[in-house]
């Protein structure tokens, strides 16, 4: 198990990649698209540093980091980072075209397009007994991310209205073009030229390039002209697209995992594997604002202290566990608001009983793919202490290379 963990994560890796070489799509069909909502990081959640532990289907940025920060007054600079990059994307995702990326049929695309690469890091306070530092190592990816809200889907079809527009009138242009442009004085005179220049019996070759490039450009002109509406309403398309929170609706069904080690006060030769586990997110997406999204999820810790119930001392061991919740969304705009509910008990261990996580989050995009995230509630109780340590998290969210096709 423990080594299947991170051959999984490079073989994800290279596969996106894979296939992210199958469709093809001009550079001109992308525009910057707002994809995320709020900040959840695989790593993050192995390192029970995730102020969301039930995520939501992923369409990721090319690239996005995760900057926390727990209750010290918010006067202390951020103790955990999360990057995640979007393989899929990052290593010729622009090859993915516009159904690939919306309509959620194809589940090696889905795979291709949602797959991320999550690393972090959390450094504990010095009030901990032992100041130690953990890393992690995480993945995730969508079967079915649901399908793109039906407002993207309009605008497609628009866009791909013009661009049959603009092909007819190019069309129309060469067909006609001749009387078009034998109305034009600089192109009559330019074209005069270039027949006097290349009936001589030693032509300026030079001269003859600068003639004819100088007639293509009145050319190009008289083009551009007779598209200019339709390419300014294309402009206007994009303008669009970014100005929107991209959304998907439907049924979805997520996969992730990794693992996380442990560097008892700092030392690399102390450190060891801290704990692995493997969970799916799965929902569905209204058209409305309320969303619901279950979760299930194994964890293993490794040599993790626990008392004994009969001589009420403390002993280590692997324990394994299950976790299983919900998360009730409300997302309107820019702003949106949850609540969540995680129950975890231990599967291989009668002395850990039963505990659970009850979490609420408000959430608010300050930015293009920039999110500010402030979490507050009750986390799982502590194998030795109990009552469940307290939830108060500032979150912020920064992503790069939003641009998708349309």
């Amino acid at each position: 198990m423990r080594l299947f963990i991170l051959p999984t994560a490079f073989l994800l890796l290279f596969a996106t990649a894979a296939l992210a070489q199958r469709s093809t799509s001009s550079a001109s069909d992308y525009a910057p698209y707002k994809l995320l909502n709020v900040p959840t990081s695989p790593a993050f959640i192995l390192l029970d540093a995730e102020p969301i532990t039930v995520e939501e289907p992923t369409s990721p940025t090319d690239f996005f980091a995760s900057l926390r920060n727990a209750t010290t007054g918010f006067t202390a600079f951020p103790n955990t980072y999360a990057v995640n990059f979007a393989p899929g994307w990052v290593f010729g995702g622009k090859k993915f075209n516009y159904d690939n990326f919306s309509s959620g049929r194809h589940v090696g695309q889905n795979i291709g397009q949602t797959s991320i690469i999550s690393l972090g890091v959390l450094t504990q306070t010095p009030d901990d007994i032992e100041e130690r530092t953990r890393a992690s190592l995480g993945f995730k990816f969508s079967l079915w991310p649901g399908k793109a809200d039906t407002v993207f889907g309009e605008m497609h079809q628009k866009k791909q209205f013009l661009l049959a527009k603009i092909g007819e009138l190019r069309q129309e242009f060469d067909d006609a073009s001749e009387l078009l442009l034998q109305q034009d004085a600089n192109y009559v005179t330019l074209d005069k030229l270039i027949k006097e220049e290349a009936t001589k019996d030693e032509p300026d070759i030079e001269l003859l390039q600068n003639l004819m490039a100088s007639r293509d450009r009145v050319e190009n002109a008289f083009r551009d002209k007779v598209i200019a509406d339709y390419q300014d309403q294309l402009a206007e398309l994009r303008d669009t697209i970014s100005s929107l929170t991209f959304r998907r609706t439907g049924f979805f069904f997520d996969m992730a995992g990794g693992m996380a080690w442990q560097f008892p006060n700092n030392n690399v030769s102390a450190g060891g594997l801290d704990r692995f586990s493997f969970w799916t997110t799965f929902g569905y997406l209204t058209k409305g604002d309320v969303h619901f999204i279950g979760t299930a999820r194994l964890m293993n810790f490794q040599d993790q202290l626990f008392i004994d119930p009969d001589s009420g001392l403390p002993e280590a061991g692997d324990n394994l566990y299950v976790d299983a919740g919900g998360r009730l969304v409300y997302r309107r705009d820019r702003f949106d608001l949850s609540a969540e509910g995680v129950v975890r008990s231990a599967l291989n261990n009668d002395a850990i009983g039963s505990t659970s996580r009850v979490a609420f989050s408000v959430g608010y995009q300050v930015g293009t793919n920039q999110v500010f995230n402030f979490t507050f509630g009750k986390n799982f109780d502590g194998t030795v202490d109990k009552g469940g340590s307290l939830i108060a998290v500032l979150n912020f969210l920064l992503g790069f290379g939003n641009k998708r096709p349309y």
